[in-house]
């Protein structure tokens, strides 16, 4: 007996040392209390560990404590009747958070704010900046670059946005006809975007039709569209998991591009990140829209939002943030 309890404890030990405490704390998967309001977009502040879930209709963004799940309140829009927050990203370092609204009730024509919101003890949320954009416009996803300057893409035009230094007022930052959704199809064109991890390019996806470009950060007049080998991207004629790419993150060197039913890695393979390896990963549950980051893993939100509002199926609670396996790919 006395030996079976030390070699348990020999094995706990050296499961303990070689596991780090974020591996141990990890949770695959967090429900989402609300039952009325779909989530669309999440980042992952590492200082608080906390997730920050975005709402579409509901006009909050929410916390999810990422060693508990404990949810709490972080921001409400009681001003703007409709708003819908998509996009969001944190800045660690600065406690900020940044955040796509975008009113798609207002007439005559939708109109968007890039937030910045103030990240207060408690993971309480102060509006510091309210940015509107030119209409008609519907904020989509933001990105942020390592000196702490904020890209917002736009899907009702071919432009991606940039917050000037003084925090209260934009910038184009780079417009293209390619970024437009092709004609004859809904108008819905750039979506998720990111700064590649050596800061020398952003990568833009455009939903309608499927694809992904690269834009110089130093030279944003340059965009090429990237080409891929491996999987097909976005393989035609599997519209429910295929539909059109929508969120895009990086963990590590390799990008991964959210669709309704897929998550998909992307291995670039030269310096421009105009070309890339591609891998399918179908395991993940169907109406997830976008991914972060948190722990070296990442996550996806499943929001249901073109099951039910595109193909018109039921809800199906709770809502989650879950843990992708990577071993898929």
């Amino acid at each position: 007996m006395h030996t079976n309890f030390s070699r348990a404890l020999t094995a706990l030990i050296l499961l303990v040392s070689t596991t780090s405490q974020a591996d141990l704390l990890v949770k695959n998967q967090y429900a989402l209390q609300s039952s009325t309001s779909f989530p669309e977009g999440v980042a992952f502040d590492p200082v608080s560990d906390t997730f920050f879930p975005t709402a579409i209709f509901g006009g909050q963004i929410t916390t999810v404590r990422g060693f508990d799940g404990q949810e709490g309140l972080f921001y409400q829009d009681t001003t703007t009747p409709g708003i819908s927050f998509g996009g969001i990203k944190v800045d660690a370092a600065r406690r900020m958070a940044w955040v796509c609204g975008t009113n798609a009730l207002a007439s005559p024509v939708p109109t968007s704010w890039i937030y910045g919101i103030r990240i207060r003890p408690g993971q309480t949320g102060q509006l510091l900046h309210r940015i509107e954009l030119p209409a008609p416009s519907f904020c989509n996803d933001i990105a942020l670059d390592a000196f702490g300057r904020v890209y917002a893409s736009d899907s009702f035009q071919p432009t991606i946005y940039r917050v000037a230094a003084d925090n209260s007022s934009y910038e184009v930052f780079a417009t293209n006809p390619a970024f437009a959704a092709v004609p004859g199809g809904p108008p819905f064109g750039l979506n998720g975007i990111q700064v590649t991890p050596d800061q020398s390019h952003l990568i833009a996806i455009r939903t309608i039709t499927p694809a992904l470009f690269s834009v110089s950060m130093s030279n944003p007049s340059d965009v090429q569209a990237v080409t891929f080998t491996g999987d097909t991207f976005q393989p035609a004629g599997d519209f429910v998991r295929f539909p059109g790419p929508d969120g895009l993150a990086f963990l590590g060197l390799k990008a991964y591009v959210v669709s309704n039913g897929a998550v998909q890695q992307l291995k670039f393979t030269n310096s421009s990140f105009t070309q890339a390896e591609v891998k399918t990963n179908t395991t993940v549950p169907l109406g997830i829209t976008s991914a972060t980051t948190a722990y070296g893993k990442l996550y996806v939100i499943n929001s249901q939002v073109v099951p039910v509002v595109d193909f018109g199926q039921p809800v199906t609670l709770p809502f989650t943030i879950n843990k992708v396996d990577l071993s898929g790919f």
